[in-house]
């Protein structure tokens, strides 16, 4: 129920001594927490300013949000998988397969290790030899999940977990400033060392039940979902017509980004006021505030109210809306770049296509090969580019192209130089992609290892399926480019 996160791995556990008695034990004096929805509340600083840490958590599950001037966002672990969860509460998955580290802190934070219910689901706890800590003598337990197991020491006096070590001995967290909170005995302090990781100023017990984060959920209306593209600045980008809170305007579907955005202009035009912080970054980066609009409806797809955050420099380059991880997480969304057209479906009516996705953070990322190269890369549809790498990537791989020139590019948050070439073959999936444009940008920050825009994308007809995790491409008819496999 604290609000960090495990890095490492241990090894396997050592022989069971008294271990029945004395999880039983852990269970009477800890009141069982793990079986009610305890919410709690912490300050901290950061960059100069106060970040207000609320944590929900019933169980393994674990929803942290981190508030800064009022836009929050944070972390959601449902007993398998870790989310990030952005300022509208939509969660994606940062990785497709079971996160077994955070499974085993969380239930030893929440004490649940010492219940028949985490053995039955798997985990396992084995008894090992006992610490020596000056006159004290801490209990010593294994407790594992999958592929992760951590030690946990237990003092004898209160039948608390007081420290959680990895098996070569360094240290993950020390709990203490134990306080009832109705039956349960709870820590308010975590901290490694001399390093406080958390300090609570309040933990209560819930009366309502605990919800996980469920994000923009659209209500679909009948009708046809194709919608045709509008022209725009940048030709290669998606940008559609939509209405928010009835004025219609253009939106830019952007794979690329983790929210919802709204341009300085279209703010001023809906009389909406902007509020908090929060830091854009694209090529540059600068901070900006925060917007909450009425209904968005993008085709046969409505989004309730929602917040947005301001961008100042999208309404020149032709769209005064983006359209992000908001928008995709819970639609089936396809692009046909040749018929210039966007298909929006409910994804629960339709079967997934077949690649799959991870994100990282919220853009979708693939596995692709550049050249002899294996790199997995973001798909972001807000960049009109081919393929778009970190300069520090070309760097590292300098036969991956020829440079051929060198040009500005600009986009959100300023302008940055890249090199620019062209590489013999991409492959994603069963597909070959020939003689394909590629750049390497001196920004800042660009996710994964690279980016693979618009200018890719415009070769085939592409499903964004988020809530299956899923890809599907279709190729151009007669595109010398593409090689089907």
């Amino acid at each position: 129920m604290f609000a960090f996160a495990l890095n490492g791995r241990t090894s396997a556990a050592t022989p069971r001594q008294g271990l029945e008695t004395l999880l039983a034990h852990v269970r009477s004096a800890s009141g069982e927490p793990y079986t009610a929805h305890i919410v709690s509340e912490a300050q901290q600083s950061e960059d100069g300013g106060t970040v207000t840490v609320h944590v929900d958590a019933e169980g393994d599950r674990i929803l942290i949000r981190r508030c800064r001037a009022g836009v929050c966002g944070g972390e959601y672990f449902d007993g398998m998988r870790s989310f990030a969860v952005n300022l509208n509460e939509t969660a994606l998955p940062s990785t497709l397969h079971p996160n077994d580290d955070e499974r085993v802190l969380q239930a030893v934070i929440s004490c649940s290790f010492a219940s028949s219910e985490f053995r039955a689901a798997g985990g396992s706890v084995a008894a090992a030899p006992s610490v020596h800590r000056g006159s004290t003598t801490l209990r010593r337990v294994t407790v594992q999940s999958g592929d992760a197991d951590l030690s946990v020491l237990i003092d004898p006096k209160s039948w608390m977990p007081v420290e959680v070590d990895t098996s070569d001995g360094h240290v993950v967290v020390q709990f203490g400033d134990f306080r009832k909170v109705g039956r349960f005995l709870l820590p308010f302090e975590a901290r490694r060392g001399d390093t406080v990781l958390e300090r609570y100023t309040t933990r209560r017990v819930a009366t309502q039940a605990f919800a996980p984060p469920a994000g923009l959920v659209p209500h679909f209306l009948p009708g046809t979902p194709s919608l045709g593209l509008v022209a725009a600045n940048k030709p290669l980008q998606p940008v559609v017509s939509c209405t928010v809170g009835g004025v219609a305007v253009n939106c830019l579907i952007d794979s690329g980004n983790s929210s919802l955005g709204m341009s300085l202009e279209l703010a001023e035009r809906l009389g909406l006021s902007v509020t908090g912080e929060y830091e854009v970054s694209g090529i540059g980066r600068y901070v900006t505030g925060i917007v909450n609009a009425p209904s968005l409806r993008v085709g046969p797809a409505t989004f309730g109210a929602a917040n947005y955050v301001v961008l100042h420099d999208v309404h020149d380059y032709g769209y005064d809306v983006v359209l992000g991880a908001d928008f995709l997480a819970h639609t089936r969304t396809t692009i046909d770049y040749a018929a210039r057209s966007v298909e929006i479906l409910n994804p629960q009516t339709s079967s997934p296509p077949a690649i799959p996705l991870r994100f990282d953070g919220f853009l979708p990322v693939v596995d692709v090969q550049l050249g002899a190269i294996d790199v997995p890369l973001a798909i972001d549809t807000g960049d009109e580019a081919t393929i778009n790498l970190p300069y520090a990537f070309y760097q590292d791989h300098p036969g991956l192209f020829e440079v051929r020139g060198r040009r500005q590019v600009g986009g959100i948050g300023g302008t940055a130089e890249q090199v620019v070439g062209e590489i013999p073959s991409v492959r994603l999936s069963t597909f070959e992609v020939r003689h394909q444009p590629i750049g390497a940008t001196q920004a800042r920050e660009l996710a994964a290892s690279g980016h693979l825009g618009s200018g890719f994308l415009s070769h085939f007809r592409v499903t964004f399926d988020y809530p299956h995790g899923r890809l599907g491409l279709s190729t151009r008819q007669n595109d010398p480019a593409v090689v089907s496999e």
